[in-house]
């Protein structure tokens, strides 16, 4: 089996899933995975935002550009406003 990473977005003051793709296939994608999966994130949600790896209150915003994407590890897509 191949290890997976995930999106979720905000919906109704709920996290969905929205997207799961294996790690393996990242690389196919873009330079920076990690920036990629958040330019996808706003074009599904359609409002400026940022990944983190939580949804807790006050999230820490990941620098896509700099961190590593890692199987299994949730990405969460924080809006700027609600969609």
């Amino acid at each position: 089996m191949n290890a997976r990473v995930e999106l979720w977005l905000r919906f109704k003051n709920k996290y969905r899933r929205a997207l799961s793709i294996p790690l393996n296939d990242t690389p196919h994608f873009a330079f920076f995975p990690l920036a990629w999966l958040s330019h996808v994130a706003y074009t599904i949600y359609g409002s400026v935002g940022y990944l983190s790896m939580s949804a807790g209150v006050n999230p820490e915003e990941l620098d896509c550009y700099t961190a590593t994407m890692q199987a299994g590890n949730k990405y969460y897509y924080v809006a700027q406003s609600e969609s």
